[in-house]
């Protein structure tokens, strides 16, 4: 078996990281990229007086319809999401073109020309979501924008903002919810939790323990977020955990942010997995639907 991850915090070096930092350009670019299937269908657009909304129909799904492509098996799967894309051109396209094609790509609502970057990330074989903002800890020192969903908010506020979220573009499977939000704990998230279900979505987040079936979607909870110390070294750490975790659990999903820095180390680890007997999934292959 493999040795098992440290479980304490590396010590960060106080000058900073002892190499030179990496940058975009220098990490080699994939030559196995390969689009995925058209998007998107009409049939899974409903026209609204906000934009084009997702829906299920015709016994198809937006989950279902835009995943990338993913055989099942038992080998332990680690999903892994780039968060908060779309502001950055530089980072998107290094994303799109330089990380592994079964890491999926998570685009802020606030980005401008969101479906043509959903069309370039899934041209390269990435499967697509939509952050979702959400009220943050610390709010109001750190706000999520106009988009996101507060606690003030009475439900069918809430599940408004949300729709405004999701008709900002279209060819997502789901949605990647911010993390540690108060949303989760009030009377809000279950309404939320069921117009994401109702739209034929997956959710990505933290939050899901306790929700009653009928009103989860297909769903995974956040193992770690690999890069809250984005150093090498912690980065490092972070990603054996959660390999770790798959190993133990069949399944592990994680959050990074854009950075050269966690590029660079993603593309080391990745590199490593199947002869450590683990493989990376799509989200849409990691997230488990309520009996």
């Amino acid at each position: 078996p493999p040795p098992a991850p440290a479980m304490s915090e590396p010590l960060v070096p106080p000058a900073g990281e002892p190499l030179a930092p990496p940058s975009y350009a220098a990490l080699p670019a994939r030559t196995d990229l390969a689009p995925l299937g058209p998007a998107p269908l009409p049939e899974l657009l409903h026209d609204s007086g906000r934009g084009p909304l997702p829906v299920a129909a015709e016994g198809k799904s937006p989950r279902i319809a835009y995943a990338r492509p993913f055989t099942p098996s038992k080998t332990p799967r680690i999903a892994v999401v780039v968060i908060g894309l779309g502001l950055s051109k530089e980072a998107s396209i290094a994303a799109m073109t330089k990380l592994p094609p079964e890491i999926d790509l998570s685009f802020t609502p606030y980005a401008g020309g969101l479906d043509n970057l959903i069309q370039q990330a899934r041209a390269a074989g990435h499967e697509v979501l939509l952050d979702l903002p959400l009220e943050p800890p610390d709010f109001p020192l750190h706000d999520a924008g106009p988009l996101a969903v507060l606690a003030r908010d009475n439900p069918s506020a809430a599940v408004d903002r949300v729709e405004d979220v999701l008709a900002r573009a279209t060819s997502y499977v789901g949605v990647a919810a911010a993390l540690r939000s108060p949303i989760v704990a009030s009377a809000d998230w279950s309404p939320i939790l069921r117009e994401i279900k109702e739209r034929g979505l997956l959710l990505l987040g933290d939050g899901l323990a306790g929700i009653q079936a009928a009103d989860l979607p297909p769903a995974a909870e956040v193992t770690l977020v690999a890069d809250e110390t984005p150093f090498r070294v912690a980065i490092d750490v972070a990603l054996a955990r959660a390999l770790a975790a798959a190993q133990r659990d069949g399944s592990a999903l994680v959050y990074v942010s854009a950075r050269p820095v966690t590029f660079e180390r993603l593309v080391a680890w990745a590199a490593t997995l199947q002869q450590k007997g683990a493989v990376l999934a799509p989200a849409s292959a990691v997230v488990t639907a309520a009996p």
